[in-house]
């Protein structure tokens, strides 16, 4: 490998990928598959442990006997010849058998680490949120923070005070108070409602939930990430609008024969 020759015999139980695959690169250049398939610093180094000699740089030259080189400190010089990738399709073969096979196994892997990360934040996540009675959120008011109740769910929007698109005054109203009901006749966008999660700092004892559902159909405002399922606060519908309509057009008539 890059030039140099390496007795690899005692490492063959060792090699973390198979003894197999250094014994089909015996006696030919590995460095190509050495290389493609990838190795630490470690390896490496460990690597150089089991170097024996170099490769002539004139091919015609006479290698120096084992015996001659123990009485000199420089590496024994072996007389090589690379097998051409047309004389044995086995070299490259292995290289892309190898490099697939530790290509899947870091894919694996790196799904596996991802998974476990998002389970452990969830799992976190959870350990954070803390149980509140409604008398605890009660007190909160006049503490410095602005904390509500909606749909069960404790909410820290202190923060959000200044970003509110419906002014601060509104959240501070409801510090330390359930604003469920009025939460739901107001309406918020979907894009609202992902923001929330941001806030939520726990839940209230199951002794003291109602256990009431948020109004579907009273989803106010624009879904920037989905549009087309956006739903707006529904009107009273066209009955309403078509008395309307008659009072006016009623009221119309009288003042225009009044006058």
């Amino acid at each position: 490998m890059h030039g140099s020759v390496y007795d690899l015999t005692d490492f063959l139980t060792k090699h973390p990928g198979g003894e197999e695959v250094i014994l089909n690169l015996a006696g030919r250049d590995g460095t190509v598959c050495f290389d493609e398939i990838g190795h630490s610093m470690e390896a490496i180094l460990l690597r150089e442990t089991f170097k024996i000699g170099e490769i002539l740089a004139d091919d015609n030259a006479i290698a120096s006997s084992p015996a001659e080189s123990q009485d000199k400190e420089e590496p024994v010089i072996w007389e090589y010849k690379e097998i051409k990738q047309e004389e044995t399709g086995a070299l490259p073969d292995w290289c892309d058998q190898r490099k697939k096979q530790r290509g899947e196994k870091r894919k694996r892997k790196i799904q596996k680490s991802s998974r476990k990360s998002q389970g452990e934040r969830k799992k976190n996540k959870m350990a954070e949120l803390k149980e509140y009675t409604r008398q605890e959120v009660e007190k909160s008011k006049g503490s410095g923070k602005t904390v509500v109740i909606l749909h069960d769910k404790v909410y820290d929007v202190t923060s959000f005070l200044n970003e509110h698109p419906g002014g601060e005054e509104i959240l501070i109203d409801h510090g330390g108070k359930d604003g469920s009901e009025d939460f739901d006749d107001v309406g918020h966008s979907q894009d609202a409602l992902e923001l929330m999660k941001k806030y939520h700092v726990g839940e209230l004892v199951a002794s003291e939930r109602s256990n009431r559902p948020m109004k579907k159909g009273w989803v106010a405002g624009y879904n920037s990430k989905q549009p087309e399922k956006e739903k707006y606060v529904q009107g009273p519908g066209a009955p309403f609008y078509m008395l309307m309509t008659a009072i006016v057009l009623a009221v119309s008539v009288i003042f225009y024969y009044m006058s």
